[in-house]
């Protein structure tokens, strides 16, 4: 028998979910709350996935998406606009969102084992898993200096991610770097393709925005989305 919502008792609701489970009742109390004001599920529906919840020990946001009632982008929306605490996935602690594209988030996170901080890029759209996947498994394959590597993927109740080396900058922009410099870091990113090119892997999205250059003005190339084996 379904418990009767009420505000007055979600907290409690969430303290019991959170059994088993560290940081579940935190997100409970505020990812649940948050994700019924905006109207992403009903009362009835947070009260149910609370239920489930302590029945399964996981998270509320991902009894949510498990469900179908909530997007994984609308779970990862509430976390970016301080709604929830960010997520935590399998290993890894998110921080804060670095960036947002079509098919994931890429998050500053901690690997809690190694004690390290990776780019974790966490899957938004479960129609893309495939690509996801592949995507990790294209970039993982490649070793080169300046491609960004790949520490870790795989699949967790709380979703898809893949672990990758943490760049400490930005975007590339011409604009902000000499000749010589925009020079180097054409042939750098050229070397780079070459080494995926000779492993029968087109990269296919290559612009300045998948160009990582880090704080020494070293240049990596990142996102291998869209790329394809021929």
């Amino acid at each position: 028998m379904t418990t009767r919502f009420s505000f007055d008792n979600l907290h409690k609701l969430a303290r019991e979910a959170g059994v088993g489970a560290p940081g579940a009742a935190e997100e409970a109390d505020s990812i649940g709350a948050q994700a019924v004001k905006k109207g992403y599920i009903t009362p009835e529906q947070l009260t149910e996935a609370l239920e489930e919840q302590r029945r399964t020990g996981f998270p509320l946001g991902a009894v949510l998406v498990a469900r179908r009632w909530m997007t994984q982008k609308a779970r990862l929306k509430l976390m970016k606009d301080g709604a929830a605490a960010p997520p935590r996935i399998g290993r890894y602690r998110a921080i804060s969102m670095i960036a947002e594209g079509g098919m994931g988030q890429v998050w500053l996170a901690e690997d809690t084992e190694l004690r390290r901080r990776v780019a974790l890029k966490i899957l938004t759209d479960p129609r893309n898993r495939i690509r996801f996947r592949q995507e990790a498994m294209t970039a993982a394959s490649l070793d080169h200096p300046n491609i960004v590597k790949v520490y870790d993927a795989g699949e967790t109740p709380d979703g898809a991610y893949i672990a990758m080396q943490l760049i400490n900058g930005r975007a590339l922009s011409f604009k902000e770097v000499g000749p010589l410099e925009a020079l180097q870091a054409v042939r750098k990113i050229a070397l780079a393709l070459h080494a995926a090119h000779s492993k029968g892997i087109l990269h296919r999205d290559i612009k300045p925005g998948n160009i990582l250059r880090d704080q020494t003005g070293e240049v990596y190339l990142t996102d291998f989305g869209l790329a394809k084996e021929v």
